[in-house]
């Protein structure tokens, strides 16, 4: 009684694994398509395509990670001037550390949005080229 149990399951785990291997295929055939159409690796070296808006998210965490790390260093230093020059100095040293952080990280964020508004103005001028070409 478990052979015919035992050959429904095989033959249920070789109808799935046809089906996902039918999905590669399709999967990979679209691939190849897609490298050799307009969107494809040539649009990749002419430019084409733009990856940065894409991109300008996780740029600006590395960029958040990376200011608070070195306000860290800041910090230590600023601990340190204190220890060795005095508490004024020291704290003077903390407090542009602190404004020097909150300034990178307003800076970097106004820049990203300044690249992404350039990308949207190119995206716009290429609507609006294909519309004149329709025309």
């Amino acid at each position: 009684m478990d052979q015919p149990e035992n050959t429904q399951e095989n033959s249920s785990t070789l109808n799935t694994a046809r089906d996902a291997a039918e999905h590669l295929r399709d999967e990979a055939e679209k691939t190849l398509r897609d490298l050799k159409g307009p969107g494809g690796l040539k649009s990749f070296f002419k430019f084409e395509k733009m990856y940065f808006p894409k991109l300008a998210g996780i740029l600006f965490i590395i960029a958040c990670l990376a200011t608070v790390f070195f306000l860290l260093l800041g910090v230590l230093g600023a601990l340190a001037g204190m220890a060795a020059d005095g508490f004024f100095s020291g704290l003077v040293a903390l407090l542009g550390v602190v404004v020097g952080a909150v300034v990178m990280i307003v800076m970097t964020r106004v820049w990203i949005e300044i690249a992404l508004v350039a990308f949207k103005i190119n995206d716009s001028l290429r609507e609006i080229k294909d519309l004149l070409k329709q025309k």
